[in-house]
C-alpha cells in the first residue's frame, strides 16, 4: 500500500523595513496558494526605530552601541536590536568609522539536527561560543513539529550584499563611555536575567550594513542523500526562485520544494510583494536590484568574532562579572538543550488506527506529532500510526512526568511493572499476534525520550542515538507485524 507524503511549503517573508524593537513585529498570518502548496506569510511592520532613525536617512542610522540577544534572537536583523542604548550615543556619533564592506557572499549550512545546524552556523557567523546561538526564531524558521528522521535535513541558505561596515575608532575605549542608565543597571543590583532582557546579551561595536536573504528549509528526502547532493538541490531552488534555472534545475528545484518546508526573510532593499511563491519569483530580482546602491541598507551581519562584547565583560566588579556570566551560560545551556530535544520531550504516546488511511490520520490530537509510517505496512488490515505529544520545558521549570522507555508485549503477556499499556492492537485487522505498546515515565530508565520513529526491514539497524523497542519477555527487538506477514516493522526511540 503506497504511502503518500504530506507536503507543506511555508514562506515566512519579511521585506525591507522590519520594525526595530526588542522582539520581531510580525502581523497576523495570511494564507494563499502557490503551485498546489499552502503558503503562509508573516508580514512585518514597515517602521523605523525612533531612537536610531528619527530625522536621519536610513543609511546613516547606526546600530553600534546597542545590544543584541545572541541566545534568544535569530541571526542579526533590525528587529532584534534592542532600543535601550549601552554606549553613550554622542560618543558613538563622534567616534563611528565607516569603511567599504567585503564582497557579496552566499552561505549554505546543511545538518541533520537543529542543534548541529545552529552550532555550525554560529561558527560560520564568526562568533566564538561553547553553545549554539541565534536560534530564537527556530520554530518560525523550521518545521519543528515534524518528526525528524534519518532523511530529514535542516538547511540555512543565506546571501549577503554588504555595502559598508561600521566600527568605533577605538573599540577598546568603549567600556569607558557607557550610557548612564545602562551603567547603573549593569553595576547595580538589577537581576541578570532582567538586564539581558532589557539590553540583550552582547554589545554591538561593529556591524555590516547592506541587504540579505535567508532561505531556511526543512527537507525530507525519499532516501539517504549526501550533503553535497542536497546542496545541489538547494542551489537549484535558488536559481528557480531567481529565474535563472535550466530545465533540469527547474525539475530538481520543484521536486526539492515539494518535499520541503521553507521560510524566507528579506532584509534591506525595498519592500516587494512576496505573498505567494509566484510573487517571490516575480519580484525577487527587483528586490536584488534595489540593494545595489545601499540606500536601503540595514544591519545584516558582523565582521568578525570581536564585533560583539558580552555584557559581563563591561561590569566593573569581578563578582558582578561572574554573576552575569553565570546567568548567560545558564541561559545558553538551557537553549542548547531545547534545540537538542526539538520538537520536545515525549510526554505521551497515542496510537491511531482505522481501516481508511485518512480516517486514521484524522484521529491525530491537536499538538501531537504524527509518525507518518504505517505500523501495519504490507500486512493488510488497519492503517496504524504512532503519534506523540512533545513537551518543551521552559527555563528553570520542574519537569512533569515524561516518557522514559517503551516496551512491546505480545498476546497475553503481562504488562511490565511500572508501565502503562495502550489498549490498541498494533496488528488490528491483519491477523497474527496481538501487539501492544507499553510506556513508562519512571526516571530509573534514564532521561525522557526526545523522539520516536518507525523503521522497516528484517535486519534494520538503528541510526546513531536510537534504541529499538524490545519485547518485554524475550528482550529482543520487537517486530510490530509479528505473525501477520508484510514488512518487518520496528519502533525506535531516542533520548
Amino acid at each position: 500500500m503506497k504511502k503518500i507524503l504530506a507536503l507543506l511549503l511555508v514562506l515566512a517573508l519579511t521585506a525591507a523595513g522590519c520594525s526595530q524593537t526588542a522582539m520581531p513585529a510580525a502581523g497576523a498570518p495570511l494564507t494563499g496558494s502557490a503551485e498546489s502548496a499552502d503558503v503562509l506569510q508573516y508580514q512585518a511592520l514597515d517602521t523605523q526605530n525612533a531612537k536610531l532613525a528619527a530625522g536621519e536617512d536610513i543609511e546613516t542610522a547606526s546600530y553600534v552601541g546597542y545590544g543584541y540577544d545572541v541566545i534568544h534572537q535569530s541571526y542579526v536583523h533590525r528587529d532584534g536590536v534592542l532600543i535601550n542604548p549601552i554606549l553613550d550615543q554622542e560618543y558613538v556619533k563622534a567616534n563611528l568609522k565607516k569603511s567599504k564592506a567585503s564582497e557579496d557572499k552566499t552561505y549554505t549550512t546543511i545538518e541533520d539536527t537543529l542543534y548541529s545546524l545552529y552550532t555550525s552556523f554560529t561558527a560560520t557567523a564568526n562568533i566564538k561560543s561553547d553553545y549554539p546561538l541565534f536560534s530564537g526564531s527556530v520554530s518560525t524558521e523550521y518545521n519543528t513539529t515534524k518528526n525528524t528522521t534519518t532523511n530529514t535535513h535542516f538547511i540555512k541558505s543565506m546571501g549577503t550584499y554588504p555595502r559598508y561596515s561600521e566600527t568605533l575608532k577605538n573599540p577598546n575605549d568603549a567600556v569607558n563611555h557607557l550610557d548612564a542608565s545602562f551603567a547603573t543597571d549593569l553595576n547595580g543590583t538589577m537581576d541578570p536575567a532582567e538586564l539581558y532582557e532589557k539590553y540583550g546579551t552582547s554589545l554591538i561595536i561593529e556591524d555590516v550594513m547592506g541587504a540579505r536573504y535567508d532561505f531556511n528549509y526543512t527537507y525530507t528526502s525519499e532516501s539517504t542523500e549526501s550533503t553535497s547532493d542536497v546542496n545541489v538541490k538547494v542551489q537549484a531552488a535558488y536559481k528557480f526562485v531567481s529565474g535563472s534555472a535550466t530545465a533540469d534545475e527547474t525539475k530538481a528545484a520543484k521536486s526539492f520544494l515539494s518535499r520541503s518546508s521553507l521560510t524566507t526573510m528579506l532584509s534591506g532593499g525595498t519592500s516587494v510583494n512576496t505573498l505567494t511563491l509566484s510573487d517571490l519569483m516575480k519580484n525577487f530580482n527587483a528586490w536584488l536590484d534595489s540593494t545595489k546602491d545601499g540606500s536601503h541598507a540595514t544591519i545584516i551581519g558582523f565582521s568578525n568574532s570581536t564585533s560583539l562584547i558580552p555584557l559581563w565583560k563591561l561590569a566593573s566588579a569581578p563578582e558582578r562579572q561572574s554573576q552575569l556570566k553565570k546567568e548567560y551560560e545558564a541561559q545558553a545551556k538551557a537553549n542548547a538543550e531545547t534545540l537538542r530535544i526539538l520538537p520536545g520531550y515525549v510526554k505521551s504516546i497515542r496510537i491511531l488506527s482505522a481501516k481508511d488511511k485518512k480516517e486514521a490520520k484524522n484521529q491525530l490530537y491537536k499538538g501531537y506529532v504524527l509518525i507518518d509510517k504505517d505500523l501495519s505496512k504490507g500486512a493488510g488490515g488497519n492503517y496504524i500510526y504512532i503519534s506523540y505529544l512533545p513537551y518543551l520545558p521552559r527555563y528553570g521549570e520542574r519537569l512533569p512526568p515524561l516518557v522514559t522507555d517503551i516496551k512491546i508485549v505480545y498476546d497475553k503477556e503481562s504488562v511490565p511493572e511500572g508501565y502503562a499499556k495502550d489498549k490498541q492492537d498494533l496488528n488490528a485487522g491483519a491477523g497474527g499476534s496481538y501487539v501492544y505498546i507499553c510506556t513508562s515515565t519512571d526516571k530509573k530508565h534514564g532521561k525522557p525520550l526526545t523522539g520516536i520513529d518507525v523503521f522497516y526491514g528484517k535486519n534494520v539497524s538503528m541510526p546513531d542515538g536510537f534504541s529499538v523497542a524490545v519485547n518485554n519477555k524475550s528482550g529482543n527487538a520487537a517486530d510490530i507485524n509479528r505473525g501477520a506477514g508484510g514488512k518487518y516493522v520496528y519502533i525506535g526511540f531516542k533520548r
